[in-house]
């Protein structure tokens, strides 16, 4: 399905599983590609007149990966959560704070962090419209590396959907 945004302050959510790459492997880091998510979207020109950002974007997304036990960020769009995290490869941004500059946030989970991506673990995905000034704004969201959607009807038992596509929770 399609997602946009009209307002600020709106958010979608997915809940996503991490599978195994082979049958009794306890992580996903066995995957060739790394456990990501990315997140995805074309920044409107700003209108005439318009009140400039802060930033470089016009409307800003941002991207955070939750556990779904405890609601907690395990990781951030282009920046970092956990402080055992700094030095990995693909950091863009050095603090915790949203990426408030790109318009490609891309969130990895790493094997010993916060976003250990282990087997069978549930995990949430929230887009936020930190700010909208030309609506509607519409976003890609890709899982890569082992991650993928949970089965609606047996969400706390993290089986597949058979390729369905994603429908944003109501928030």
């Amino acid at each position: 399905g399609e997602a946009s945004f009209s307002l600020t302050g709106e958010s979608a959510t997915y809940t996503v599983c991490v599978w195994a790459p082979y049958d009794g492997a306890p992580s996903a880091t066995d995957w060739p590609v790394p456990p990501r998510v990315v997140l995805s979207w074309t920044d409107p020109a700003l209108p005439p007149l318009g009140n400039p950002a802060t930033s470089d974007l016009v409307n800003d997304l941002d991207l955070a990966v939750l556990d779904a036990d405890s609601g907690l960020p395990v990781a951030l769009g282009n920046a970092e959560v956990n402080p055992a995290l700094v030095g990995n490869p693909g950091r863009t941004s050095p603090s915790s704070q949203p990426d408030t500059t790109s318009n490609l946030e891309v969130a990895y989970l790493r094997a010993g962090t916060a976003a250990d991506p282990v087997v069978g673990r549930r995990l949430v995905v929230q887009v936020t419209a930190t700010r909208i000034i030309v609506a509607p704004q519409r976003f890609a969201l890709v899982l890569a590396g082992g991650l993928g959607v949970c089965n609606p009807s047996a969400i706390d038992r993290c089986e597949a959907t058979n390729g369905t596509s994603p429908t944003p929770a109501p928030t």
